[in-house]
């Protein structure tokens, strides 16, 4: 009778609270709950961030820390830096208002040489280039 009672208490915790319950994976592993966190406070500090500085935050050793975001992202922690500050620095671009030496701060390149050369590397033209063909003239 017991045991009946027991399920029945189950089964009302369960209809009150389903959208709390955590069904294991099958394969065993449980996805870090600080996923998305850790790449809400990526898009949010990426100008100037460090992996030690991100892995120290969340509490993590560097290397869980960078193993964590490759398992996940698929790119190194450097990768996915450098890809958000150029899809940044390739959205201000397309404002003719905004200076190209202002973009390069606000997206945290100290070097300006580097910044070309990356962004070069990246979408094949350089800044310059790529703000006049994306943006209609004055």
């Amino acid at each position: 009778m017991l045991n009946n009672v027991l399920h029945a208490i189950f089964i009302l915790l369960l209809r009150n609270h389903e959208q709390d319950v955590i069904i294991p994976s099958i394969t065993g592993r449980t996805p870090d709950d600080n996923l998305i966190l850790i790449m809400n406070y990526i898009q949010v500090h990426y100008p100037h961030i460090t992996l030690a500085e991100l892995a120290g935050f969340f509490n993590y050793s560097e290397r869980h820390m960078s193993r964590l975001i490759k398992e996940h992202t698929g790119k190194n922690f450097g990768e996915l830096i450098r890809e958000l500050k150029l899809h940044k620095a390739a959205d201000l671009l397309n404002n003719p208002n905004i200076s190209i030496a202002d973009i390069i701060d606000s997206v945290g390149y100290a070097d300006i040489s580097s910044f070309y050369r990356t962004f070069k590397n990246y979408y094949g033209i350089t800044p310059i280039e790529y703000r006049k063909q994306n943006c209609p003239p004055a």
